[in-house]
């Protein structure tokens, strides 16, 4: 068979069948009852999907038999009733046992809890196997991309078309010189945190450098507002990176002092030793220290750029601060809210433009 007949969506259902099948009736509800979850892949065509792995070969239908795992100890004593058993007192294993020795396949049907449902065959396993990587982008990429637009040359693609790849291996020396976070992550995933802790502070460095800029651009007190969003996504994974590097006050040291020399702008509004007090509240999550930061920050912003002006005024225009908003705002939506706010304002631009 070739990959023009499946694709990468397919390959995705075919794994969540693997672990837990969906009903044949119902394909949107597994075989326990419960509803498949497919929000995090936005788009796929569940029926679409379901045909092409039955077509593939990748998966069947259950027999009668199959299913008695699935019905309950009382359920199968029922079952069992008409035949010269003592069920009483056994174990579930053992009354499946029995179950598929003397009941038959109209037995089972006709039993009102029962309900068809896909299996994996040996095929489907095979092409399991040969598409690891793409489960693993499957698997990671929330983590990886959970705050970064779509990403053009690593996706569900990329991965279907080149199934026998390294996708850490492959990926890290793309995001190294592009991003810090993603890279960093990688690194964790690998569990090589003594580059993971690195990236880690680069990646700090990059989004204190880009909350600065926001605040410059819009308000003085906005600083308080994105840093406190901003907290939220870095602390777990800059705790996670530094927590297993050894002797690493002092690496860490002379990374914060690196990232300070050679990429941070701002040096004439943040000092190094404050710079490096900065980060640490942000490892330790200090939260107390942080507010404190927060304020000495907020003063140094107004006394460099407000002298004459309340703390509360713009810095520059209402367009800059509408503008550092939608830079705040847009890396957080995902594509199917992104095209809904598009939507709603290619609809309110057309009414502004009827009202004319």
């Amino acid at each position: 068979m070739n990959n023009t007949e499946y694709n990468a969506d397919d390959i995705k259902i075919l794994s969540m069948i693997k672990r837990k099948p969906f009903q044949v009736k119902n394909i949107d509800r597994y075989v326990t009852g419960g509803l498949v979850n497919l929000y995090a892949e936005n788009g796929i065509n569940l029926k679409g999907s379901i045909h092409r792995l039955i077509q593939a070969g990748f998966i069947r239908e259950n027999k009668p038999k199959e299913y008695l795992i699935y019905f309950n100890k009382d359920v199968l004593k029922e079952l069992l009733n008409d035949y010269p058993i003592n069920s009483t007192g056994h174990t579930k294993d053992w009354l499946i046992e029995k179950a598929s020795k003397y009941l038959s396949d109209n037995e089972i049907i006709a039993q009102k809890q029962y309900c068809g449902f896909y299996l994996i065959t040996s095929s489907g396993e095979e092409i399991l196997v040969k598409h690891k990587a793409l489960l693993w982008f499957f698997e990671h990429k929330e983590y990886l991309f959970s705050s970064q637009a779509p990403n053009r040359q690593f996706n569900k693609y990329y991965f279907f078309n080149n199934p026998t790849i390294d996708p850490v291996k492959k990926m890290i020396p793309y995001f190294s010189t592009r991003n810090a976070e993603i890279t960093c992550k990688l690194y964790i995933l690998q569990e090589n945190y003594n580059n993971a802790f690195k990236y880690a502070i680069e990646a700090w460095t990059n989004e204190f450098e880009k909350i600065l800029k926001r605040s410059l651009r819009g308000t003085v007190n906005e600083f308080i507002i994105m840093q406190g969003i901003w907290i939220d996504g870095f602390q777990g994974m800059i705790e996670t990176a530094l927590s297993r590097v050894e002797n690493q006050e002092n690496l860490v040291n002379l990374e914060i002092e690196k990232n300070y020399n050679e990429k941070f702008e701002y040096k004439n509004i943040v000092s190094k030793d404050f710079f490096t007090e900065l980060f640490y509240s942000y490892w330790d999550n200090d939260l107390t220290l942080i507010e404190s930061n927060n304020e000495k920050l907020v003063k140094l912003l107004h006394e460099k750029y407000q002298p004459e002006k309340s703390v509360n005024e713009p810095i520059q225009t209402e367009t800059d601060l509408h503008d550092a908003l939608l830079d705040l705002l847009i890396p957080h939506l995902d594509l199917e809210i992104l095209t809904e706010l598009k939507d709603r304002i290619d609809s309110r631009i057309a009414k502004i433009k009827g009202n004319e």
